[in-house]
């Protein structure tokens, strides 16, 4: 899915909160773009499942307007369970 935010913002990270009432183990990408054309990986899990609860990723500061995740299922099932993402501008 693809979250659009109000107007361009300078990003450095993003976290995500993958399900983690269990041992599951996920896969997944994020990537940012300014205009949804061109898209920049932040974070790649395509090929190795890391586990649930808070994924903190953090890169260089950039203009960001789309924040895109996909997901590539768990060691249980083939969905994506986020609860929750967050998008913040780097601490001055």
């Amino acid at each position: 899915f693809t979250i659009e935010l109000p107007e361009l913002f300078v990003v450095s990270e993003v976290r995500l909160l993958l399900w983690d009432l269990d041992r599951r183990r996920f896969k997944y990408l994020v990537e940012v773009s300014p205009d949804g054309k061109k898209w920049t990986t932040v974070d790649d899990h395509q090929e190795e499942a890391v586990p649930g609860g808070w994924r903190k990723i953090e890169f260089p500061p950039r203009d960001v307007r789309f924040v895109r995740v996909q997901g590539f299922g768990n060691t249980v099932n083939d969905g994506t369970q986020l609860v929750e993402i967050e998008v913040y501008s780097p601490k001055e």
